[in-house]
């Protein structure tokens, strides 16, 4: 069955059948465009190539997998970018393009949409930032437990207490391993026993009270620990569904306007000058150096040249043969 033909009964099943199959993507508080085709069996028969299926609001819409794909190549920032520019560009031509459909309602819902691509782009980015900052403080607070774990162990190694304490070096690297010497030192600490003794051996009521909040620190950062790997695993589909309708309809947009306006304001409208990155001027060839050193004796060319006089004699004998021969066929024709 060829795209834009009829569907007969049978090819509609199937294609209602395909179209249920159609994993869907729900992007929040988005509005629709012209370039969504929506999901029913008709369209979907009518769509040329992979689609995808986005779920706006309570209606769902097909949207061609290239779209996705090309917008992978653009970051979120040029996208917004070339909205705005499409835009600013369709209200200066806004007469023009208006029976195309660009009319005030288009305009508002690209404005809206483009807006939420960049809300979008902007919380993931502050949650992978978040994230960023809970890893550096966690980072210095288990640095900060390790010197004063050591300290405490120090002091206790010297007045032969070692043994009490069970927490190996090894176990002490990671952050639940740390977190259990922690509660180790902190809770035998608490008999009287064992803290007259360690007091006696140099260690002070604030390296104990300070141990005490690192224990705290480090468990509130295991949990943040939790909460920045479920961050970081957020699903990014809605993200890049919403970039592949912009920029599905800004190709759609350029077409309209080629076919509208006359070639010399249609130019803005194409979508390499929109979306594209502008490729660097070429730099003026400097000339070569001059160099005022003599030439190597071991690099010099060679004092005999290819000879090009024996060539302009080959051809000086070639002519006065042609002359000889011509001024020999005059002399029989005169005769």
């Amino acid at each position: 069955m060829t795209a834009g033909s009829a569907c007969i009964p049978e090819d509609r099943a199937y294609i209602a059948a395909m179209a249920k199959r159609i994993v869907y993507i729900e992007v929040p508080d988005w509005l629709p465009l012209g370039c969504l085709i929506p999901a029913d069996s008709e369209a979907f028969a009518r769509a040329q190539g992979a689609v995808v299926g986005l779920v706006l609001g309570q209606k769902r819409y097909l949207l061609l997998e290239s779209a996705l794909r090309r917008a992978d190549s653009y970051s979120v920032d040029r996208v917004y970018q070339a909205g705005l520019e499409l835009l600013a560009l369709v209200e200066h031509h806004g007469e023009a393009l208006v029976r195309c459909g660009l009319d005030r309602a288009w305009r508002r819902a690209f404005r809206h949409n483009l807006e939420r691509l960049y809300r979008m782009w902007q919380g993931e980015e502050s949650a992978r930032f978040r994230a960023d900052i809970d890893r550096r403080l966690e980072a210095t607070q288990l640095e900060r437990a390790h010197e004063v774990v050591s300290r405490f162990l120090h002091y206790v190694q010297a007045a032969g207490l070692r043994s009490w304490f069970d927490s190996l070096h090894s176990e002490r690297q990671g952050l639940a391993g740390m977190q259990r010497a922690l509660l180790e030192i902190t809770s035998k600490t608490e008999n009287p026993l064992v803290r007259r003794a360690i007091l006696a051996a140099g260690v002070t009521e604030e390296m104990l009270a300070e141990m005490t909040e690192l224990g705290e620190a480090l468990h509130r950062a295991r949990f943040e620990q939790a909460r920045a790997a479920a961050a970081a695993a957020v699903d990014t589909a809605p993200l890049r569904a919403a970039k592949g309708v912009l920029v599905a309809e800004i190709s759609r947009v350029s077409a309209l306007a080629r076919a509208e306006l006359p070639e010399s304001r249609w130019e803005p409208f194409q979508v390499g000058r929109l979306l594209d990155l502008p490729r660097p001027s070429r730099r003026e060839e400097e000339p070569p150096p001059k160099d005022a050193s003599p030439p190597d004796s071991s690099e010099a060319a060679p004092a005999e040249t290819p000879p090009a006089a024996p060539q302009t004699l080959v051809r000086t004998e070639k002519n006065e043969k042609k002359e000889k021969k011509a001024a020999r066929t005059r002399r029989l024709r005169r005769r």
